[in-house]
């Protein structure tokens, strides 16, 4: 559990920050910083969603913390920057 918590503080958590905050007018706002936050956010959810094809939940049989903080953290995401359709996301690798 350890390890998906320090995924979402030291990945997810900035690089999400990265591309919604410029956006939101909360930081100066650099297309090229923004672009590469949308890329390295879309490569950890395709990471996440092949995980989560063999998984139920991030660590063993239940819902744990690590679950929770990585749902807390995507929910900026859907707030803010994520189009309605994740389909439109168009993540490619």
């Amino acid at each position: 559990m350890v390890q998906w918590l320090s995924f979402a503080n030291h990945e997810v958590l900035p690089a999400l920050g990265s591309w919604y905050l410029p956006v939101l007018g909360r930081e100066p706002y650099n297309k090229k910083n923004v672009d590469a936050a949308e890329v390295k956010i879309k490569h950890i959810l395709k990471y996440i969603d092949g995980y989560l094809l063999d998984h139920t939940y991030l660590v063993g049989e239940r819902l744990t913390i690590a679950d929770l903080v990585l749902a807390a953290y995507f929910d900026r995401g859907f707030q803010f920057v994520f189009p309605v359709d994740l389909h439109q996301l168009k993540i490619v690798v």
